[in-house]
């Protein structure tokens, strides 16, 4: 996940199982609650 405080959550208008996070670690991240804690993409 994010190594600093996370700013921003967007969750996808089409699914609302994957969103998008934002953080003051310069880190876009993209989650799939199907896929467990790991992060799809960072």
């Amino acid at each position: 996940g994010h190594e600093d405080t996370v700013e921003d959550v967007q969750f996808c208008p089409s699914s609302a199982q994957q969103f998008c996070s934002v953080g003051d670690d310069s880190c876009l991240i993209l989650w799939d609650a199907r896929v467990g804690l790991a992060p799809v993409i960072k």
